[in-house]
């Protein structure tokens, strides 16, 4: 059965490059979660305008991946340690309370009871402008050694 889970906590361009690979995840997009403001713009959320996180929206069949296993992958992603900005702050975010409680068991078992990842049932999301899906498909990172 496909469900639906939403991550934040790093640029949502390499949370969705991240999980875009794993089998098991049917579909990704990229938008903002959680927004006090209707249909956000990039430029507001990074202006805290909106009080939205940039987050990754993963469609996954749940037959091939747990929830469990997305969190797991997700906390080698997501640096549990680092301030957080405000519209890249850790979060699960769910549509079914029974994959927040899954999400929430496997993030203490692996994390510990004082992680900073907030769980919460999404409010609302937003995907981004188009030129933000699947960013890092058409525009790879730069090679760092490409200078020398």
């Amino acid at each position: 059965m496909s469900k639906t889970i939403y991550l934040s906590g790093i640029h949502f361009h390499d949370l969705q490059a991240a999980f875009e690979a794993i089998p098991g995840i049917i579909d990704s997009r990229v938008g903002y979660a959680n927004s006090t403001v209707a249909f956000p713009k990039y430029e507001d959320v990074l202006n805290g305008n909106t009080q939205a996180t940039m987050a990754v929206k993963l469609v996954f069949d749940d037959a091939k991946i747990s929830i469990h296993d997305i969190v797991c992958f997700y906390l080698d992603c997501v640096p549990l340690r680092r301030e957080p900005i405000p519209y890249q702050r850790k979060g699960i975010y769910y549509d079914d309370l029974l994959d927040g409680v899954a999400a929430e068991v496997a993030l203490v078992e692996h994390a510990g009871k004082d992680h900073n990842v907030e769980i919460l049932k999404i409010c609302n999301f937003f995907p981004a402008e188009h030129e933000h899906q699947h960013y890092l498909k058409s525009n790879p990172p730069c090679n760092e050694n490409h200078g020398a």
